[in-house]
C-alpha cells in the first residue's frame, strides 16, 4: 500500500522534488492497477521559482490526467506560500496489454500465434485495452489490426453465425402459439443480434434475433 503525505518538507526545491511531487500524488489520488505512471517533465520550467522549502499539487487542467496535463503547484517557505504557477506535464500509464504479434485480418480469429503480452504505455488511448487471453477467447477482429498495435475492446466481435444469403427459419413462440416460415438472412450476425431476413412465402423483410445458424425468432407474429 502506497500512503504519501503532502506537502512533504523539504531544505530546498529543486527539479527531482518537484517531479517526486507529482508522482505522488497521482499514485495517492488517482491510484492504479496493475499499471504504473510514467512522466515526461521535458516542459516542465522552475528557474524562476523562489527558495522554497516544499511544494503541493493543487490540480490539473483535467479530471483524471493522462497525456498532455496542465499541473497546477503552490511553493512554501517556512509554512507561507511564496508562489503558484502551472507547468506542462505528459503523463503516461505503463500497463502490460496484449498487441497483435502479426497482422490480423478483420474477421481473423485470435489465437497464441498472433497475439502476445507487452508492457505499453496506454495514456493516448481513448479505448480500452484488452489485459487478458481470456478476453479474446472465441473473438474475432472486428476490423484490420496492424502487427504490434494493441488490442482493444473495439477491435472484438463474436463471430457470425448466419450471412446473407442464408436460408434459416423464422420463429415466432408465445405461449401455446407456435410459428415457422422459411427466410432468407440479408445481413450477418451473430448469436443475439437483431438481422434483417426475408420472408420467403410473403417476399417481406422483417427484424429477427439470431437463434443459431439455421433459426431466427421474432417477437410478433403480424410482422411476418
Amino acid at each position: 500500500m502506497r500512503i504519501f503525505l503532502l506537502p512533504f518538507i523539504l531544505f530546498s526545491i529543486n527539479s527531482a522534488d518537484v517531479e517526486k511531487a507529482v508522482l505522488e500524488h497521482l499514485y495517492g489520488h488517482f491510484p492504479l492497477q496493475n499499471a504504473d505512471y510514467v512522466c515526461d517533465f521535458s516542459r516542465l520550467d522552475i528557474s524562476r521559482i523562489p527558495e522554497a522549502d516544499s511544494v503541493e499539487i493543487n490540480g490539473y487542467g483535467k479530471e483524471r490526467p493522462k497525456g498532455q496535463v496542465v499541473v497546477f503547484f503552490s511553493f512554501f517557505n517556512k509554512g507561507e506560500r511564496v508562489y503558484r504557477t502551472n507547468g506542462t506535464v505528459r503523463v503516461g500509464i505503463l500497463k502490460e496489454v496484449l498487441t497483435a504479434s502479426v497482422p490480423i485480418k478483420m474477421g481473423e480469429p485470435f489465437t497464441d500465434e498472433n497475439t502476445g503480452y507487452e508492457i505499453r504505455d496506454i495514456a493516448s488511448s481513448n479505448d480500452e485495452p484488452v489485459e487478458l487471453k481470456d478476453n479474446i477467447s472465441g473473438k474475432v477482429a472486428s476490423r484490420f489490426i496492424p502487427a504490434g498495435k494493441i488490442i482493444t475492446l473495439s477491435s472484438l466481435k463474436t463471430p457470425p453465425v448466419v450471412s446473407p444469403g442464408d436460408v434459416v427459419e423464422i420463429l415466432y413462440d408465445e405461449r401455446a402459439f407456435s410459428l415457422k416460415v422459411g427466410g432468407v438472412v440479408k445481413q450477418e450476425g451473430a448469436r443475439g443480434d437483431r438481422v434483417r431476413v426475408m420472408n420467403i412465402d410473403t417476399r417481406k423483410v422483417v427484424y429477427a434475433t439470431v437463434v443459431d445458424s439455421a433459426t431466427v425468432a421474432i417477437k410478433h407474429k403480424e410482422g411476418i
